[in-house]
């Protein structure tokens, strides 16, 4: 490249550049215009364009980075630090020279953290490197993750409480390497930057009419080349983008997904060049093609397209690699941030590159650039306090532009500049000064009102449309976290000018929140229902982001007393402004109880009311601050104040209102009503509604004299008329539920009279703390039940952000007991401590109606196995504060006491009809309250039993207690009078015997009850007892006359009981023996079996009808990807040879073949008539015949034929051919038969006739078999008609589950379609037994009684359909003229393969490679079916000699396996005690075998002295690593011949050698097989192959070699080891890079729990053809590891993934937090730590092969709204 710019110009070479702008700087007359044309003229001759029309580089443009580093930056760099740049340049980056704040950038994704102790917001937080070497690590810290923008707080001493800075930061900068920075070099330094600065601004833009300087004229017109450049804009998807490409500019699908990638990632790409002509065309088709952005809108718009000259491209590219490194040259030293600052802060704002303009226009930017901008910004300006705070002072100017640009953007808001706020807000002092001296709380009010609520508000009041909840409104509301990060610290030291600042921003608030006053109104519908849901979700969004805004307000109120007096007048003059409801008021005077006043008369059953009050609400949050500075009500308002009755109006209709919601009154006002309800309640909303309202009522209570207050409200509720004594209700035609209107009514007013008294936990209306207010609602939580951690910090109110939680884990140790969880699948749960039970108040605020009622009977059934009282008695209630302390004498007043009587009175009079046993509850609950506040002596005033006892209270409740009408209350009113009694004698009296005197008639009164209680229980248990005798002796006396009645039938089944126990008596003498093979073997006869179909639940047997159980068919990798290393970690034996293979698996439930048939067929046309467009989420894949079990809703693909035991179907009664084989016989026959195959194929295979070819091979297997049988066995050559004694169909069924096989898991090997079914079956057979055998094995249970039943099925249906398969092929399918077709031959040919291998005549295949279980499985089939074609009743395998001298063959290849793959450690320090003196010819046999062919062998003979010791390590290792065959062994023969498994085999550690070995009748010596036979010539045969010849060699050589090694064991198969803290395993992710995008991290890192292989998921960047299907990374990498079924820990999110073919579902991931909870997304952020118990689930999971299972039953229970597309992830 160096060279193209001296040819092109002698004048711009770079070496003659520097030595010209060398000059200028001695002589001061460097500009940076000078390095500005450099820039523009050199940049071109690095971007090259691909001639191609169909380039495989992305944007057909290729920008040589590293050429303009060179000729550029590299001269800058000299030019500022001088000749020897490279050396001073190395200096800078190894002096340590870094500024103490850290300053790292975040990516998106990257993990960051979060103290929880020490950081003083949550957005102070810190990059891992820092964490991992930070005091912060031990503390309580908070994990997330990133969404890129922001930076580490490091070293920051206003981001932390202490411990602000890492190891790595604690460090100054060291003088002798700043010296290195000179005045001459800062001058350079001035110079170039401002060159930088004005290049990059000016070349970086959108907009292709843009005033671009002339970078084109020195061009050939020849060249003229242009590019077309597509932009991302975060509103248009990736497929309607993808579509757009391909239909438009016409390129492949695979090149517009990478050109999509590029978009998004950078934020453009260049998808053509050509001439400007050509470009202009097509950026007029893209724009033609308008697209719907969102499903909500209707809008169209076009993607953003535009048009540059190459050389601009090449310029803007260059400008963006000169930002990168600006950023990294700043990092170098302060005093080069220095000369940055000085730059862009004292250039006119009409300069290009001042901080305004650089803020300002971040809107022309594309996502690249505007990411750049913002680390220069970060990396320049944050790293010092000064800069940091004069970055925040131009910020704040201009937040109002940015900001509406920001609105009108189409950029996430970590891609704005805006997003900076963080940064700069959450600095306390930096906040204090923005607010003090830039208006800042104003502006910030005053651009969310203006841009936000302003265009909404209709007659003085907001007025959101339908659908408000729009993209604009949603980015409105960072306007409202921008606030709150300006309020988060409180100010120590208020100056005027903050107040000043405060109070302008307070008069927006105040003016938002009077729009708000009075929103939603609704009015009750009488007559009809509500035709459509009004809008109600704007205004509560609305509602929950200024929650925590308002308690931020009122906290920095309640810290200055002139801030809380000059707010509070001005909330009052808004409301005496706003007038809602009390506009449309008027009095009238009330009479009740001699009490007298004027009431707002406003019916809320007819005019509209609003749950949103919030200016009345904030006065509330002003007015509980009132006593910290002792201020009233009065010394505080103004004249024109509103009276504290037209204060608490509009609270107390809506309070009514809520009530007759909650009575059945607004039940024509549809959902939208109920809704808003129950988000007044809700923990999100309720600090800044419920509980403010009923602040609202607790002042009024206080300010207006208690009589009147009760009868304001009561007038409100319509209720004054119900205290009459001769108060009947009028019953009008048109409502019947008039009575049930006012008990409810009654009801809800009850209970907010008690609200009103007793719920003051909050600072400021009673003498306590927060937490109090915590620790009160701790316990009313736990009353309802024990929670878990993240359940009570959920239920908790979040009122105070920030520091939440660790204020209420001290107070929850205080009053809780954390049980920690029991097992994997439970959470740990606190439980209240006992003493702090007596604090439930069953009436408490927070309650729902249902929370209400479990509390209750909770509360109940404890005090019952208590044996005490049965009632829930009022709490202990605080001290009242000074403003409040009248609320006390509401229980004393005569409205109330009057309303007490009433309820009492209404008790007693059964023809009351408005009476409920809920008033009298509530009425006891008030009068407990007023008994404890009067025994507290807190008020003087207080005198309730005075009062009262002129109401005659006690009497009426005295009365009360024999009324049957108030039976469930009888225990509430007996502790009643108790305290009312007690009270009373504590008046009257002061001697101490006296006071005994009523508390002894309390115990007798109590003891009573408990003793009457008591009687009646024992009388009704007494009852009981009788009546079940009385029936017991009917059913004893109706059986017996049935007995005799029947006499005859009963001795019949008794001779028959009798004949049978002597048959098995008989049958125990004969078969004493335990062995399932060989001669002597214990022969079992089974009868027919029976089941049950569970479709028509008729019982059929398997002989007669066509079972079936639904089975699911996969292909599996579980055993197939064990790999084992040596300590160097080098790859020693990985088993890949076979694999993946087909596994089954079935849940056992029985159906006849027909019944599922039809149950299929109505499956499949349910889902064809099923719309698409409201299909859920797909359980099951109908066209790969997926369907569920209809009983267990197990998925199934296939189903699994019954057939009838095997021993069943070959009942040979005398002593046959196959009883007299042993391994000679067998070895010859096989190898004769076999070899003359060989001969006759090679040799006339392609001449003769496939007639000629049959006779010929009919002709061999007369002479090899059917002779050498008659001459050593008498074989018997007749053919017998053994016709099957099952249901034809059941062969049908075996053939198409063969085929699904094939289908579903077709074998590893290629080969004819015929032998494909031969391997599918048994190979298959073969594979599940294995896997099922590992899984045993991994959850520690024994063969025999722990077995599942849907294992026990699965693998016996499985072992029949393999031992009938081969006769069922052949007999059913005699042999025809074309013998090569036939299945007999299909057979030979699969057999001769089989055989082949074994007896060593493929080079490439030796015992090494042999999974010996599986070839044993094969020719225990295959033997019967060659030797015996014509003989259906010796084709079934039944345990005789034939079957056992293939098992024992097996058995001696998988010894001689061991031997030469054992590899023995140090033997010298073996106890060799107790070692058996054996035959020393076979020792030395096996140790001349061992030194001969072991792989691992030295050269050196073992020593004379050795031999005992090594010849106890070999046979244990023969012993102990034939314990997996021998278990498989166990299992094929158990099902194949019904013998029964030892006993000893049901205990764990009970399958020894030698039980297994007496079970399968072989010799518990392992020397036998190595005596001088025949046996081991053929084992040596085995030994010998070249192949384990080959790999000792390459073994001794030390060459690292790959060769696929079956091991004789399989360990038991484990997921990859994860790391114990789950902050290790996101720093080990935290660098990963996508493999094919080096320069953006991966967004989800996401780990194969198989292999620990890290892959990039859920991006369009890997994704890869499957099927000619583009599929994710996990997908594919799901295919080529797990064969179909994935396991994946996605790290960021903290979740499991698996995934099946199209389908998935998320998990928890087996990482717990100190709770015992899981944290799926990282929503809580707690430590996290790996949970053994939960990741060996998922292994269970993994290797019982339920993958595929799990997804189908997750998907069903839960089903998303979005269909998540697996096929992506």
């Amino acid at each position: 490249m160096l060279e193209e710019i001296e040819e092109a110009s002698e004048v711009t070479t770079p070496d003659k550049m520097k030595k010209k702008w060398r000059a200028k700087i001695e002589n001061k007359t460097l500009d940076p215009s000078d390095l500005i044309n450099y820039f523009q003229l050199s940049a071109s001759y690095f971007l090259t364009v691909a001639k191609k029309d169909n380039a495989s580089v992305i944007g057909t443009c290729i920008f040589d980075e590293d050429g303009a580093k060179a000729a550029i930056i590299d001269i800058m760099q000299e030019l500022i630090l001088g000749a020897q740049w490279e050396e001073s340049l190395s200096k800078l980056k190894a002096g340590n020279n870094v500024s103490s704040v850290c300053g790292n950038i975040f990516k998106n994704g990257e993990p960051t953290y979060s103290c929880r102790e020490c950081s003083m917001d949550p957005t102070c937080v810190l990059c891992s490197t820092c964490f991992k070497r930070s005091t912060h690590r031990t503390h309580k810290y908070k994990m997330s993750t990133s969404y890129g923008g922001g930076c580490c707080d490091c070293g920051d001493p206003e981001a932390w409480k202490k411990d602000f800075c890492c190891e790595d930061h604690a460090a100054v900068e060291k003088p002798e390497v700043d010296a290195l920075i000179t005045d001459d070099m800062k001058e350079v330094c001035s110079v170039v930057f401002r060159a930088v600065l004005a290049y990059c601004v000016s070349m970086l833009q959108i907009d292709s009419d843009a005033n671009f300087p002339d970078i084109d004229s020195e061009t050939n017109s020849v060249d003229d080349v242009y590019c077309t450049l597509l932009y991302n804009d975060e509103t248009h998807t990736f497929d309607q983008v993808i579509h757009t490409l391909t239909s438009i500019v016409k390129c492949e699908q695979k090149e517009a997904v990478e050109y999509v990638t590029s978009i998004d990632r950078d934020g453009r790409a260049v998808v053509k060049c050509a001439t400007f002509a050509a470009c202009i065309k097509l950026k007029n088709e893209i724009e033609k093609k308008g697209m719907r952005t969102t499903i909500q809108s209707s809008k169209i718009q076009p993607l953003k397209v535009a048009i540059f000259h190459k050389n601009t491209v090449a310029c803007q590219t260059f400008a963006l690699q000169l930002l990168h490194w600006f950023q990294e040259f700043l990092g170098l030293s302060a005093k080069f941030r220095a000369v940055f600052c000085d730059i862009i802060l004292t250039s006119p704002s009409s300069t290009n590159f001042s901080l305004r303009q650089i803020l300002l226009y971040d809107i022309k930017l594309w996502k690249t650039a505007r990411s750049a901008w913002h680390r220069l910004l970060i990396s320049g300006m944050l790293m010092e306090y000064e800069n940091k705070k004069e970055l925040a002072i131009n910020f704040t100017k201009v937040y109002t532009n940015i900001m509406q640009d920001f609105l009108r953007d189409d950029h996430y808001h970590s891609f704005s500049v805006v997003s900076l706020s963080v940064q700069l807000f959450t600095v306390p002092t930096v906040a204090h000064h923005l607010m003090a001296h830039e208006s800042a709380f104003f502006k910030l009010m005053h651009t969310y009102y203006a841009e936000c609520i302003e265009k909404y508000i209709k007659n003085k009041v907001l007025v959101f449309p339908k659908n408000a909840v729009s993209t604009f409104n949603k980015r409105a509301h960072y306007i409202i976290t921008d606030l709150r990060y300006l309020l988060t610290f409180k100010p120590e030291v208020w100056t005027q000018e903050l107040r000043l600042g405060f109070l302008h921003g307070i008069q927006m608030v105040i003016r938002l929140l009077k729009s708000m006053q009075g929103m939603d109104q609704v009015t009750r519908q009488i007559g009809q229902h509500m035709e459509y849901e009004p809008e109600w979700e704007s205004a509560f969004t609305l509602h929950i982001k200024l929650s925590h805004l308002i308690t931020s307000i009122i906290e920095w109120c309640g810290t200055d007393k002139v801030i809380l007096v000059k707010v509070y007048r001005m909330v009052l003059a808004a409301l005496n402004e706003n007038k809602f409801i009390i506009g449309q008021s008027f009095f009238e005077t009330k009479e009740l109880a001699d009490h007298s006043t004027s009431c707002l008369m406003y019916d809320v059953a007819t005019k509209p009311v609003s749950i949103h009050l919030p200016l009345t609400r904030f006065l509330a949050g002003l007015y509980i601050h009132f006593e910290k500075f002792n201020l009233t009500f009065d010394n505080v308002s103004t004249n024109d104040k509103p009276t504290p009755e037209e204060i608490i109006e509009p609270v107390l209709c809506t309070r009514t209102m809520i009530s007759q919601v909650y009575s059945g009154m607004w039940r024509r006002n549809g959902y939208s009503l109920l809704n808003q309800l129950f988000f007044y309640r809700n923990v999100k909303c309720r600090s800044e509604m419920l509980d403010r309202d009923i602040v609202i009522l607790q002042m009024g209570a206080s300010l207006i004299e208690s009589n009147e207050f009760l009868i304001h409200i009561m007038n409100k509720f319509n209720l004054l008329q119900w205290t009459e004594e001769a108060f009947k209700p009028i019953l009008p035609s048109t409502e019947d539920d008039t009575i049930r209107q006012i008990i409810n009514m009654v009801d809800e007013f009850l209970e907010l009279l008690i609200i009103i008294v007793g719920e003051r936990y909050m600072a400021g209306i009673a003498q306590v703390t927060d937490d109090d207010r915590i620790k009160k609602e701790i316990i009313q939580q736990l009353c309802i039940k024990s929670l878990s951690h993240s359940e009570l910090n959920k239920a908790l109110n979040d009122e105070h952000g920030h520091g939440h939680e660790n204020d209420i884990e001290p107070v929850i140790h205080d009053v809780a007991i954390f049980e920690k969880p029991t097992s994997a699948d439970k959470k740990g749960v606190y439980k209240l401590k006992e003493e702090y039970y007596q604090d439930y108040n069953m009436y408490f605020y927070h309650y729902t109606k249902e929370e209400k009622s479990k509390s209750e009977e909770m509360q109940r059934q404890r005090h019952k196995t208590r044996n005490e009282l049965i009632c829930c008695p009022p709490p202990k209630l605080p001290i009242l504060a000074s403003p409040f302390s009248m609320i006390a004498n509401l229980m004393q007043c005569d409205v109330m006491l009057l309303i007490m009587q009433n309820v009492l009175k209404q008790s007693l009079d059964l023809n009351c009809q408005t009476f409920a046993e809920g008033h009298l509850q509530k009425i006891l609950h008030l009068i407990g309250y007023a008994i404890q506040e009067e025994d507290s002596g807190n008020y003087e005033f207080l005198k309730f039993m005075e009062r009262s006892t002129r109401w005659n209270l006690l009497s009426l409740m005295e009365e009360l207690l024999s009324s049957p009408r108030v039976e469930s209350q009888r225990d509430f009113l007996v502790w009643t009078i108790k305290k009312y009694k007690d009270q009373q004698a504590k008046l009257n009296s002061h001697d101490l015997p006296s006071q005994e005197a009523p508390a002894e008639l309390s115990n007798f009164d109590n003891d009573t009850q408990m003793e009457t209680e008591q009687a009646m229980k024992e009388k009704r248990a007494k009852l009981a007892a009788q009546r079940r005798e009385q029936l017991l002796a009917q059913m004893a006396k109706q059986q017996k006359n049935f007995i005799s009645s029947n006499a005859e039938h009963f001795k019949d089944d008794a001779k028959a009981d009798e004949e049978i126990g002597m048959e098995w008596q008989s049958s125990m003498e004969e078969h004493k023996t335990v062995a399932c093979l060989g001669v002597d073997r214990k022969i079992v006869h089974n009868e027919s079996e029976t089941f049950t179909c569970i479709l028509c639940s008729e019982e059929s047997s398997n002989n007669k009808d066509c079972m079936v159980y639904p089975s699911f068919i996969q292909r599996s990798s579980v055993l197939g990807r064990y790999q084992v290393t040596n300590d160097v970690n080098q790859l020693q034996s990985i088993e890949t040879a076979i694999h993946p293979s087909p596994y089954v698996s079935s849940c056992g439930h029985e159906m006849h073949a027909s019944c599922w048939q039809e149950y299929f067929n109505n499956e499949l046309l349910k889902e064809q008539r099923r719309p698409f467009r409201t299909r859920n989420p797909s359980i099951f894949n109908i066209d790969k015949n997926q369907f569920l079990c209809p009983l267990c809703r197990f998925l199934s693909n296939s189903v699994l034929p019954i057939l009838p035991p095997l021993t069943s179907l070959n009942d040979v009664k005398s002593v046959c051919v196959t009883d007299v084989f042993n391994f000679d016989m067998w070895h010859y026959l096989m190898i004769n038969y076999f070899d003359s195959l060989q001969f006759i194929e090679s040799n006339n295979s392609e001449s003769m006739e496939p007639e000629a070819l049959s006779k010929e091979v009919e002709k061999c297997y007369q002479e090899c078999v059917v002779n050498y049988l008659k001459q050593h066995c008498n074989f018997d050559d007749t053919k017998v008609d053994n016709a099957l004694n099952f249901n034809p169909n059941i062969n049908e069924y075996s053939k198409k589950f063969i085929t699904n096989v094939k289908e579903l898991a077709p074998p590893t090997i290629a080969a004819d379609e015929d032998v494909d079914a031969y391997t599918a079956a048994w190979q298959t057979c073969a594979y599940t037994i294995e896997a099922l055998e590992m899984y045993m094995r991994a959850t520690e249970k024994p063969l025999k009684g722990d077995m599942s039943v849907r294992y026990e099925k699965s693998v016996s249906g499985l072992v029949r359909l393999c031992g009938n398969y081969g006769r069922m092929n052949i007999v059913d399918s005699p042999r025809d003229a074309d013998a090569l077709t036939a299945p007999y031959y299909t057979l030979l040919i699969y057999s001769r393969d089989l055989f082949d291998t074994l007896f060593g005549k493929k080079p490439e295949m030796s015992i090494l490679h042999w999974d010996v279980f599986s070839m044993m499985v094969s020719m225990l089939f295959t033997t019967r079916a060659v030797l015996f074609p014509n003989h259906p009743q010796y084709l079934i395998a039944r345990g005789d000699s034939l079957d056992f001298t293939v098992f024992n063959t097996m058995f001696g290849v998988n010894l001689m396996k061991i031997l030469i793959s054992l590899k023995i450690e140090d033997i010298h320090d073996m106890d060799v005690e107790n070692v058996d003196d054996d035959d020393d010819k076979n020792v030395s046999t096996l140790l001349s075998l061992y030194e001969k062919y072991n792989v691992f062998r030295t050269s050196d003979k073992i020593p004379i002295e050795d031999h005992p010791k090594m010849k106890k390590k070999i046979i244990d290792a023969l012993r102990d690593q034939s314990q997996t065959f021998l278990r498989c062994s166990c299992i094929l023969f158990h099902f194949l011949t019904e013998v029964s498994l030892p006993d000893e085999m049901s205990n764990i550690g009970g399958d020894s050698f030698d039980v297994m070995a007496n079970y399968l009748n072989i010799n518990t010596n392992v020397l036998s097989y190595f005596e001088d036979t025949s046996m081991l010539r053929f084992l040596i045969q085995c030994a010998q192959h070249k192949a384990v010849e080959n790999y000792y060699v390459k073994e001794k050589a030390g060459e690292v070699h790959m060769i696929p090694i079956v091991a004789p064991t399989a360990p038991v198969r484990q997921l990859v080891s994860l790391p114990d803290d789950y902050s290790d395993l996101m720093n080990s992710v935290s660098l990963f890079t996508c493999r094919n995008n080096e320069r953006e991290d991966s967004r989800n890192p996401t780990m194969c729990l198989v292999c620990g292989e890290v892959l990039c998921s859920q991006t369009y960047c890997c994704q890869r053809e499957l099927n000619k299907t583009p599929v994710g990374a996990c997908n594919f990498h799901t295919e080529v590891c797990g064969a179909g079924a994935g396991i994946y820990l996605r790290i960021r999110d903290a979740e499991v993934l698996l995934l099946g073919q199209n389908t998935g579902c998320f998990l928890s991931a087996p990482y717990l937090d100190d709770y015992g909870e899981t944290d799926q997304g990282l929503r809580r952020g707690n430590p996290l730590h790996l949970c053994r118990d939960s990741y060996k689930k998922l292994q269970l999971l993994w290797l019982g092969h339920g993958i595929h299972e799990d997804i189908a039953r997750k998907t069903e229970a839960q089903s998303h709204i979005f269909q998540i597309q697996w096929n992506h992830l």
